[in-house]
């Protein structure tokens, strides 16, 4: 397969060729959007909008690095697989939709 430079990226220096294979996009667009872009560490905290597939893997990559994870959605369902992913707290915004007003008061 030939593609443009401009469509692809490096592969993580901890993977063989074999295993960065097996990454979809979803998974390379939060890898270089947290770990190498964002450089998130442990202890720092990331905010994930959805429960889409962009979504859970950051979700998973995040906490696996030990960041604190927060994830809003507005269905309790996928909220709670995004807490067995690893999410530390979550958001049902359709509930609260009142949210970044009533949190920012908090502080």
């Amino acid at each position: 397969m030939l593609l443009d430079e401009d469509a692809t990226v490096m592969t993580p220096a901890t993977l063989t060729d074999e295993e960065a294979s097996t990454l979809p996009v979803a998974a390379l667009t939060v890898w270089f959007s947290l770990v190498e872009y964002g450089k998130i560490k442990a202890g720092d905290t990331v905010l994930v909008q959805g429960t889409g597939g962009v979504s859970v893997y950051a979700v998973q990559i995040a906490s696996a690095l030990g960041a604190r994870v927060i994830v809003t959605s507005s269905s309790n369902e996928k909220l709670e697989r995004v807490k067995a992913l690893g999410a530390k707290d979550v958001i049902n915004y359709a509930e609260t939709p009142d949210w970044p007003r009533s949190s920012s008061n908090k502080a």
